[in-house]
């Protein structure tokens, strides 16, 4: 089956920092709090890039969904 699926334009990094983050809740919520706060402004910058690729990668489903759909 993952053989089948079609490769998506938008690389995904491998990022620990990615996959230690809570990701519950308002993400940009939680990235507006963190860059308020000195001493959580780098995980505020690893939220913001892993929210921007959420987005690419949504946009490139969505475009593949809409070209096999005709």
């Amino acid at each position: 089956m993952i053989s089948t699926l079609p490769l998506l334009p938008t690389p995904v990094p491998h990022l620990t920092a990615i996959q230690r983050m809570p990701l519950t809740g308002p993400l940009g919520y939680v990235r507006d709090i963190y860059e308020q706060d000195l001493r959580h402004r780098l995980q505020a910058g690893h939220l913001s890039s892993a929210l921007t690729l959420c987005g690419d990668v949504l946009c490139d489903i969505e475009a593949m969904v809409d070209s096999a759909n005709g």
